[in-house]
């Protein structure tokens, strides 16, 4: 400070997801935090994840299928 070095903080950017003051329609919730559905296609549960890359922002998006009960991976 004495010498009239000051440093460069850059803010964190944070992506803003949800809206909740809004007067839109909102969605039943017909899952009712049943998350062992009977057959496949049932029950969906999906993300959004923001990634920043030089060439901007990249939306990754996963959907589940919540029937079964294990992680499954495939090589």
């Amino acid at each position: 400070k004495s010498q009239g070095i000051k440093s460069i903080v850059n803010k964190k950017y944070r992506v803003q997801t949800t809206d909740s003051n809004h007067s839109n329609r909102i969605s039943k919730n017909l899952l009712k935090r049943n998350f062992y559905p009977q057959s496949s296609s049932q029950a969906w549960v999906s993300d959004i994840t923001y990634v920043h890359t030089e060439q901007g922002w990249l939306y990754l998006t996963t959907i589940i299928v919540e029937l079964q009960q294990n992680m499954v991976q495939k090589d």
